[in-house]
Protein backbone atom coordinates (compact mmCIF):
# COMPACT_ATOMS: atom_id res chain seq x y z
CA UNK A 1 0.00 0.00 0.00
CA UNK A 2 1.23 3.49 -0.82
CA UNK A 3 -0.27 5.98 1.61
CA UNK A 4 2.70 8.19 0.74
CA UNK A 5 3.70 8.28 -2.91
CA UNK A 6 6.93 10.10 -3.75
CA UNK A 7 7.38 10.86 -7.44
CA UNK A 8 11.01 11.73 -8.17
CA UNK A 9 11.44 14.07 -11.11
CA UNK A 10 15.18 13.78 -11.67
CA UNK A 11 16.75 16.61 -13.63
CA UNK A 12 20.34 15.93 -12.56
CA UNK A 13 21.34 14.04 -15.74
CA UNK A 14 23.46 11.11 -16.49
CA UNK A 15 14.61 2.74 3.01
CA UNK A 16 14.63 2.84 6.71
CA UNK A 17 17.03 5.29 8.35
CA UNK A 18 19.57 2.70 9.49
CA UNK A 19 19.35 0.93 6.15
CA UNK A 20 21.54 3.54 4.48
CA UNK A 21 24.41 2.30 6.62
CA UNK A 22 23.76 -1.42 6.25
CA UNK A 23 25.45 -3.34 3.40
CA UNK A 24 24.29 -6.80 2.34
CA UNK A 25 26.67 -9.28 0.74
CA UNK A 26 24.79 -11.71 -1.49
CA UNK A 27 26.47 -14.98 -2.46
CA UNK A 28 24.77 -16.82 -5.37
CA UNK A 29 27.00 -19.89 -4.98
CA UNK A 30 26.57 -20.85 -1.32
CA UNK A 31 23.57 -21.40 0.91
CA UNK A 32 24.10 -18.98 3.77
CA UNK A 33 21.56 -18.16 6.44
CA UNK A 34 20.87 -14.44 6.71
CA UNK A 35 23.19 -13.02 9.33
CA UNK A 36 24.24 -9.58 10.53
CA UNK A 37 27.75 -9.45 11.95
CA UNK A 38 29.92 -6.82 13.58
CA UNK A 39 33.08 -8.93 13.41
CA UNK A 40 34.32 -11.59 10.99
CA UNK A 41 34.53 -14.11 13.83
CA UNK A 42 30.73 -14.14 13.84
CA UNK A 43 30.40 -15.25 10.20
CA UNK A 44 29.06 -18.75 9.63
CA UNK A 45 28.99 -20.84 6.47
CA UNK A 46 32.04 -19.35 4.74
CA UNK A 47 35.69 -18.83 5.66
CA UNK A 48 38.77 -16.93 4.55
CA UNK A 49 39.27 -17.50 0.84
CA UNK A 50 35.54 -17.47 0.14
CA UNK A 51 34.56 -14.28 -1.65
CA UNK A 52 31.66 -13.43 0.67
CA UNK A 53 33.91 -13.79 3.72
CA UNK A 54 36.73 -11.74 2.21
CA UNK A 55 34.29 -9.01 1.22
CA UNK A 56 32.87 -8.84 4.74
CA UNK A 57 36.41 -8.69 6.09
CA UNK A 58 37.33 -5.65 4.01
CA UNK A 59 34.03 -3.89 4.68
CA UNK A 60 34.58 -4.20 8.42
CA UNK A 61 38.21 -3.16 7.99
CA UNK A 62 37.46 0.35 6.79
CA UNK A 63 37.70 3.54 8.81
CA UNK A 64 35.05 4.67 9.34
CA UNK A 65 33.16 1.43 8.89
CA UNK A 66 29.52 0.31 9.05
CA UNK A 67 28.26 -0.82 12.43
CA UNK A 68 27.53 -4.21 10.90
CA UNK A 69 27.28 -6.06 7.60
CA UNK A 70 24.59 -8.49 6.49
CA UNK A 71 25.41 -11.70 4.61
CA UNK A 72 23.05 -13.98 2.76
CA UNK A 73 23.56 -16.70 0.19
CA UNK A 74 21.57 -19.04 -1.99
CA UNK A 75 23.12 -21.56 -4.36
CA UNK A 76 21.03 -20.95 -7.46
CA UNK A 77 22.88 -23.66 -9.40
CA UNK A 78 21.95 -26.51 -7.05
CA UNK A 79 19.93 -29.29 -8.68
CA UNK A 80 17.10 -29.04 -6.16
CA UNK A 81 17.29 -25.27 -5.67
CA UNK A 82 14.04 -23.55 -4.71
CA UNK A 83 15.20 -20.47 -6.60
CA UNK A 84 17.11 -20.71 -9.84
CA UNK A 85 17.91 -17.04 -10.45
CA UNK A 86 19.50 -14.28 -8.42
CA UNK A 87 16.33 -12.23 -8.78
CA UNK A 88 14.13 -14.98 -7.34
CA UNK A 89 16.42 -15.48 -4.35
CA UNK A 90 16.57 -11.77 -3.57
CA UNK A 91 12.84 -11.27 -4.09
CA UNK A 92 12.29 -13.90 -1.42
CA UNK A 93 14.84 -12.31 0.90
CA UNK A 94 13.32 -8.83 0.88
CA UNK A 95 9.94 -10.18 1.95
CA UNK A 96 11.65 -11.01 5.24
CA UNK A 97 14.78 -8.85 5.40
CA UNK A 98 14.65 -5.55 3.57
CA UNK A 99 16.37 -3.20 5.99
CA UNK A 100 19.54 -2.84 3.91
CA UNK A 101 20.55 -0.37 1.22
CA UNK A 102 23.92 -1.39 -0.21
CA UNK A 103 24.05 -4.66 -2.11
CA UNK A 104 27.46 -6.26 -2.72
CA UNK A 105 27.60 -9.25 -5.07
CA UNK A 106 29.92 -12.11 -4.06
CA UNK A 107 30.60 -13.20 -7.63
CA UNK A 108 32.89 -12.05 -10.44
CA UNK A 109 30.92 -13.86 -13.16
CA UNK A 110 29.55 -11.58 -15.89
CA UNK A 111 26.15 -13.28 -15.99
CA UNK A 112 25.76 -12.98 -12.22
CA UNK A 113 26.71 -9.30 -12.29
CA UNK A 114 24.19 -8.64 -15.05
CA UNK A 115 21.44 -10.52 -13.21
CA UNK A 116 22.18 -8.71 -9.95
CA UNK A 117 22.16 -5.38 -11.77
CA UNK A 118 18.85 -6.18 -13.46
CA UNK A 119 17.28 -7.01 -10.11
CA UNK A 120 18.51 -3.97 -8.22
CA UNK A 121 17.51 -1.57 -11.02
CA UNK A 122 13.92 -1.44 -9.76
CA UNK A 123 14.72 -1.36 -6.05
CA UNK A 124 15.43 1.60 -3.77
CA UNK A 125 18.97 0.33 -3.24
CA UNK A 126 22.45 0.68 -4.73
CA UNK A 127 24.46 -2.34 -5.87
CA UNK A 128 28.18 -2.89 -6.28
CA UNK A 129 30.07 -5.61 -8.12
CA UNK A 130 33.62 -6.17 -9.30
CA UNK A 131 34.70 -7.61 -12.62
CA UNK A 132 37.09 -10.54 -12.87
CA UNK A 133 40.73 -9.67 -12.28
CA UNK A 134 41.72 -11.10 -15.68
CA UNK A 135 39.55 -8.74 -17.71
CA UNK A 136 41.48 -6.42 -20.00
CA UNK A 137 40.51 -2.76 -20.35
CA UNK A 138 39.00 -3.56 -23.75
CA UNK A 139 36.94 -6.39 -22.27
CA UNK A 140 35.84 -4.09 -19.46
CA UNK A 141 34.76 -1.51 -22.02
CA UNK A 142 32.79 -4.15 -23.92
CA UNK A 143 31.02 -5.39 -20.80
CA UNK A 144 30.14 -1.88 -19.67
CA UNK A 145 28.65 -1.07 -23.07
CA UNK A 146 25.74 -3.33 -22.15
CA UNK A 147 25.42 -2.00 -18.62
CA UNK A 148 23.51 1.24 -17.95
CA UNK A 149 21.88 1.22 -14.54
CA UNK A 150 21.35 4.17 -12.23
CA UNK A 151 21.57 1.85 -9.23
CA UNK A 152 24.59 -0.31 -10.06
CA UNK A 153 28.26 0.55 -9.61
CA UNK A 154 30.85 -1.63 -11.35
CA UNK A 155 34.50 -1.79 -10.31
CA UNK A 156 37.63 -3.09 -12.03
CA UNK A 157 41.02 -3.95 -10.52
CA UNK A 158 43.98 -5.75 -12.08
CA UNK A 159 45.38 -6.97 -8.78
CA UNK A 160 48.07 -4.34 -8.46
CA UNK A 161 51.81 -4.92 -8.54
CA UNK A 162 51.50 -8.36 -6.90
CA UNK A 163 48.54 -9.42 -9.08
CA UNK A 164 46.58 -10.37 -5.98
CA UNK A 165 42.81 -10.16 -5.93
CA UNK A 166 41.66 -6.89 -4.41
CA UNK A 167 38.19 -6.31 -3.03
CA UNK A 168 37.64 -2.78 -4.28
CA UNK A 169 33.85 -2.87 -4.71
CA UNK A 170 33.23 -4.21 -1.20
CA UNK A 171 35.85 -1.91 0.30
CA UNK A 172 34.26 1.11 -1.32
CA UNK A 173 30.86 0.23 0.12
CA UNK A 174 32.44 -0.29 3.52
CA UNK A 175 34.17 3.08 3.33
CA UNK A 176 31.07 5.13 2.49
CA UNK A 177 28.19 3.21 4.08
CA UNK A 178 28.96 4.67 7.50
CA UNK A 179 28.94 8.25 6.19
CA UNK A 180 25.95 10.58 6.28
CA UNK A 181 24.31 10.74 2.84
CA UNK A 182 25.11 14.09 1.28
CA UNK A 183 28.30 14.59 3.26
CA UNK A 184 30.66 12.86 0.83
CA UNK A 185 31.71 12.09 -2.70
CA UNK A 186 32.99 8.61 -3.49
CA UNK A 187 35.90 9.85 -5.57
CA UNK A 188 39.20 10.37 -3.74
CA UNK A 189 38.35 7.86 -1.01
CA UNK A 190 41.25 5.61 0.05
CA UNK A 191 40.33 2.01 0.82
CA UNK A 192 42.22 0.20 3.57
CA UNK A 193 44.25 -2.84 2.39
CA UNK A 194 43.53 -2.21 -1.32
CA UNK A 195 46.58 -1.67 -3.54
CA UNK A 196 46.48 0.68 -6.49
CA UNK A 197 46.08 -0.78 -9.96
CA UNK A 198 48.88 -1.01 -12.51
CA UNK A 199 46.73 -0.03 -15.48
CA UNK A 200 48.44 2.30 -17.93
CA UNK A 201 47.05 5.83 -18.18
CA UNK A 202 45.33 5.07 -21.48
CA UNK A 203 43.75 1.97 -19.93
CA UNK A 204 42.44 3.99 -16.99
CA UNK A 205 40.90 6.46 -19.42
CA UNK A 206 39.20 3.59 -21.26
CA UNK A 207 37.82 2.17 -18.02
CA UNK A 208 36.58 5.49 -16.68
CA UNK A 209 35.04 6.53 -19.98
CA UNK A 210 33.02 3.31 -19.82
CA UNK A 211 31.56 4.44 -16.45
CA UNK A 212 33.45 1.72 -14.61
CA UNK A 213 35.27 2.58 -11.38
CA UNK A 214 38.85 1.72 -10.56
CA UNK A 215 41.63 2.53 -8.08
CA UNK A 216 44.40 4.89 -9.07
CA UNK A 217 47.54 6.49 -7.69
CA UNK A 218 48.13 10.18 -8.19
CA UNK A 219 50.67 12.37 -6.41
CA UNK A 220 51.53 9.44 -4.19
CA UNK A 221 47.95 8.90 -3.06
CA UNK A 222 45.72 5.88 -3.79
CA UNK A 223 42.03 6.61 -4.30
CA UNK A 224 38.81 5.65 -6.08
CA UNK A 225 38.01 7.13 -9.44
CA UNK A 226 35.38 8.24 -10.45
CA UNK A 227 32.67 7.03 -8.06
CA UNK A 228 30.05 6.53 -10.75
CA UNK A 229 27.09 4.28 -11.40
CA UNK A 230 27.01 2.37 -14.66
CA UNK A 231 24.72 4.92 -16.29
CA UNK A 232 27.22 7.72 -15.69
CA UNK A 233 25.55 9.33 -12.67
CA UNK A 234 27.56 9.72 -9.49
CA UNK A 235 26.91 7.27 -6.67
CA UNK A 236 26.46 9.98 -4.04
CA UNK A 237 23.82 11.71 -6.18
CA UNK A 238 21.62 8.61 -6.24
CA UNK A 239 22.12 8.07 -2.52
CA UNK A 240 21.04 11.66 -1.83
CA UNK A 241 17.88 11.25 -3.93
CA UNK A 242 17.02 8.00 -2.17
CA UNK A 243 17.65 9.54 1.24
CA UNK A 244 15.39 12.52 0.62
CA UNK A 245 12.64 10.34 -0.82
CA UNK A 246 12.81 7.91 2.11
CA UNK A 247 12.69 10.73 4.66
CA UNK A 248 9.65 12.28 2.97
CA UNK A 249 7.88 8.93 3.02
CA UNK A 250 8.77 8.17 6.63
CA UNK A 251 7.96 11.65 7.90
CA UNK A 252 4.60 11.98 6.21
CA UNK A 253 3.57 8.43 7.14
CA UNK A 254 4.48 9.07 10.77
CA UNK A 255 2.41 12.26 10.73
CA UNK A 256 -0.63 10.40 9.39
CA UNK A 257 -0.19 7.38 11.64
CA UNK A 258 0.59 9.07 14.96
CA UNK A 259 -2.39 11.45 14.91
CA UNK A 260 -6.06 10.58 15.29
CA UNK A 261 -6.43 12.34 11.96
CA UNK A 262 -4.98 15.16 9.89
CA UNK A 263 -7.84 17.33 8.71
CA UNK A 264 -8.25 17.80 4.97
CA UNK A 265 -8.08 21.58 5.13
CA UNK A 266 -5.41 24.23 4.79
CA UNK A 267 -4.13 23.61 8.32
CA UNK A 268 -3.76 19.88 7.63
CA UNK A 269 -1.98 20.51 4.35
CA UNK A 270 0.35 22.87 6.22
CA UNK A 271 1.34 20.02 8.54
CA UNK A 272 2.31 17.84 5.58
CA UNK A 273 4.25 20.73 4.07
CA UNK A 274 6.04 21.20 7.39
CA UNK A 275 7.34 17.63 7.19
CA UNK A 276 8.66 18.20 3.68
CA UNK A 277 10.39 21.43 4.68
CA UNK A 278 11.91 19.74 7.72
CA UNK A 279 13.41 17.00 5.53
CA UNK A 280 14.79 19.60 3.12
CA UNK A 281 16.35 21.46 6.03
CA UNK A 282 18.00 18.28 7.28
CA UNK A 283 19.23 17.52 3.76
CA UNK A 284 20.80 20.97 3.67
CA UNK A 285 22.48 20.37 7.03
CA UNK A 286 23.91 17.12 5.65
CA UNK A 287 25.52 18.97 2.75
CA UNK A 288 23.14 17.79 0.04
CA UNK A 289 21.73 21.16 -1.01
CA UNK A 290 23.54 23.83 -3.02
CA UNK A 291 23.69 27.45 -1.87
CA UNK A 292 23.30 30.57 -3.98
CA UNK A 293 25.63 33.55 -3.95
CA UNK A 294 23.99 34.91 -0.82
CA UNK A 295 24.39 31.66 1.08
CA UNK A 296 20.73 30.67 0.80
CA UNK A 297 19.92 27.03 0.12
CA UNK A 298 18.42 26.48 -3.33
CA UNK A 299 15.25 24.66 -2.44
CA UNK A 300 11.54 25.37 -2.33
CA UNK A 301 8.18 23.77 -1.59
CA UNK A 302 5.00 24.60 -3.46
CA UNK A 303 1.63 23.40 -2.26
CA UNK A 304 -2.07 23.92 -2.98
CA UNK A 305 -4.82 25.19 -0.77
CA UNK A 306 -7.73 22.88 -0.13
CA UNK A 307 -9.87 24.78 -2.63
CA UNK A 308 -7.28 24.17 -5.38
CA UNK A 309 -7.24 20.38 -5.07
CA UNK A 310 -9.39 18.51 -7.63
CA UNK A 311 -12.76 17.30 -6.33
CA UNK A 312 -11.92 13.67 -7.08
CA UNK A 313 -8.70 13.83 -5.04
CA UNK A 314 -10.53 15.46 -2.15
CA UNK A 315 -13.19 12.76 -2.31
CA UNK A 316 -10.45 10.11 -2.16
CA UNK A 317 -8.60 12.01 0.60
CA UNK A 318 -5.50 12.54 -1.51
CA UNK A 319 -3.49 15.73 -1.11
CA UNK A 320 -2.13 16.22 -4.61
CA UNK A 321 -0.06 19.05 -6.04
CA UNK A 322 2.71 19.05 -3.44
CA UNK A 323 5.97 19.97 -5.16
CA UNK A 324 9.41 20.07 -3.56
CA UNK A 325 12.42 21.30 -5.49
CA UNK A 326 16.00 20.78 -4.28
CA UNK A 327 19.21 21.62 -6.11
CA UNK A 328 21.88 19.13 -5.10
CA UNK A 329 25.26 20.52 -4.11
CA UNK A 330 27.29 17.79 -5.80
CA UNK A 331 31.07 17.94 -5.33
CA UNK A 332 34.14 19.34 -7.07
CA UNK A 333 36.20 16.59 -8.73
CA UNK A 334 38.43 18.67 -10.97
CA UNK A 335 39.78 22.20 -11.17
CA UNK A 336 41.01 23.93 -14.30
CA UNK A 337 43.28 26.93 -13.86
CA UNK A 338 44.63 29.26 -16.52
CA UNK A 339 48.02 30.41 -15.28
CA UNK A 340 49.60 33.47 -16.83
CA UNK A 341 53.21 34.23 -15.99
CA UNK A 342 54.72 37.56 -16.91
CA UNK A 343 58.14 39.06 -16.41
Amino acid sequence: MDEVLINIHDNTGAIAQKGFGLPLIFDPNNNLVYQEVTDISQISGVAAGDLAYDQANIILGQEPKPEKVAIYGFDISAVDATFTTIGEALDDLITRRNDWYWGVLASRVDADITAFSDWIASKAKVGAAQLDIAKTPTEIETFMAGMSNQRMAIFAHDGGIDTEDQFLAAGTVGRIAALVPGSYTVKFKTINTVASTTYQEADITTILNADCNTYVNNMGEDYISEGKLSNGDFIDTQVAKDWISARYREGIFKLLKDNEKIAFDDSGIAQVVSVIKSVNKQAASNGMVAQDGDGNYIMSVKYPRRADIPDNDRANRIVSGLKSSVTLAGAIHRAEVDFYLEI
